[in-house]
């Protein structure tokens, strides 16, 4: 409905949701907003509901709604041009990430006036949406022992530094010998991003294990959709060691950093661990190598560093041989291998992959397949191992297949492998 037809109807016979966001425009272009109700053109480009520019970019403007109408709606922020003469709306840009979702009947979502203006509201039916374009809410939480210090680190730009979270409150934990508390913080993540990858750090020094969070934008949906990203309850800080037995006598899986990771090992049976990372790689986990070698030692079990750099194909391709040699002589030595990256998901899988096809018989696609069964966000490189895989079959006259390695190559490019991703953040 047109706000032109409420001049003689008193204001406060109505809702009244007042639209304000910080959008910096071309000369000529205006905001407004698109939604799935008649008063937001219900997606219609000439229904757009228009904004007026205020100081410092923020665009305002008060929709008026009828009591028991229209009271959840959805909605987008857009960028339009705004053709008087003839009357019409050209769309320009619309922000992106799924639809923002409002529900009248649940104040929490706004801002009241008395939040805004810090005084005592006159107008109970006022509704303030204060927003920024192309940028969300997202409230990060997650559960942690008490008395800790918790940040937040990924790639987007509010993360490259780490971020630390507010703690909130101890409460029982499932298992009753344990407390944890609640962490937890409110950002601004841009949507237009594809993918934000996070993890969170406690305590200055320890880095949670695992393969890292996800949250995946969809940004490639070009019409007006309504995804929600959420998780029922927070998320938990991952202490463990992530690892995964492949045969009898070997395992993959994420980066050690502590004597409780070795002797989990230990108890496995490992007896030789085989580390892919580099010094860099340890650094940024805050992994002391002298350490773990100490340990290790301790409890008989060979550490060996062949540092290969992450996703660098060509940088695995030329250490790879190298690598694998070792693993096939500890192998050879009866040694339970452990072999480890930094999230177990790329380098390690690939490796043991390798192995598998190289020595004990496997085709390219067999030992794939028992990865992603028994590691299933295993990500490998594809065209390196192909790569390798050549080189050696190049240079020695051996083959290890009764198939050639081009036609292993045709049926194992034609696999999808399969990734994943964890979405664990609620987008407000």
């Amino acid at each position: 409905m047109n706000n032109n037809n409420y001049n003689n109807i008193h204001r406060y016979d109505f809702n009244i949701v007042e639209f304000k966001v910080v959008c910096k425009v071309e000369w000529g272009q205006t905001v407004g907003v698109m939604g799935n109700i008649a008063s937001l053109g219900n997606w219609e480009d000439q229904g757009i509901f228009p904004l007026t520019w205020t100081e410092n970019h923020v665009w305002k403007g008060e929709m008026l709604i009828m009591p028991g109408c229209e009271q959840n709606f959805e909605c987008k922020f857009v960028i339009f041009h705004k053709d008087d003469k003839n009357n019409t709306n050209t769309l320009i840009e619309m922000e992106k990430g799924a639809n923002r979702q409002y529900n009248l009947n649940n104040p929490a979502q706004f801002i009241t006036e008395q939040q805004q203006e810090s005084q005592q509201s006159t107008q109970d039916n006022k509704f303030i949406i204060s927003e920024i374009f192309n940028m969300r809410k997202v409230t990060f939480s997650v559960y942690s022992t008490p008395n800790s210090i918790i940040h937040i680190s990924g790639n987007i730009p509010q993360f490259k530094v780490p971020q630390q979270l507010c703690y909130e409150q101890q409460i029982p934990s499932m298992n009753c010998d344990q407390q944890l508390s609640l962490y937890y913080q409110d950002f601004y993540v841009d949507m237009r991003e594809d993918m934000m990858r996070y993890y969170y750090i406690k305590n200055f020094v320890q880095v949670e294990r695992g393969i890292g969070r996800y949250i995946i934008f969809n940004n490639h949906i070009t019409k007006p959709f309504a995804i929600q990203y959420s998780l029922a309850i927070p998320e938990v800080f991952k202490e463990e060691l992530s690892f995964d037995n492949i045969t009898e006598n070997l395992s993959i899986g994420s980066f050690i950093n502590s004597a409780n990771d070795i002797s989990s090992l230990h108890k496995l049976g490992v007896t030789a661990i085989v580390n892919l990372q580099t010094k860099r790689d340890m650094e940024r986990k805050y992994v002391n190598a002298q350490e773990i070698r100490k340990i290790c030692k301790s409890k008989g079990i060979l550490f060996i560093n062949t540092p290969i750099r992450d996703n660098d194909p060509v940088d695995y391709v030329q250490r790879a041989p190298e690598v694998l040699d070792i693993i096939e002589d500890l192998y050879k030595a009866n040694h339970h291998i452990y072999i480890h990256c930094t999230a177990g998901i790329g380098r390690a899988p690939q490796t043991a992959i390798l192995h598998l096809v190289l020595h004990r018989n496997y085709k390219i696609n067999e030992a794939s397949e028992l990865i992603f069964s028994k590691r299933p966000v295993s990500s490998p490189n594809k065209e390196a191992i192909i790569s390798v895989l050549k080189m050696l079959s190049e240079s020695s006259s051996e083959s290890t297949s009764d198939r050639s390695i081009d036609e292993e190559e045709e049926d194992y490019r034609s696999e999808e492998f399969c990734s994943s991703n964890q979405i664990s953040a609620k987008i407000m």
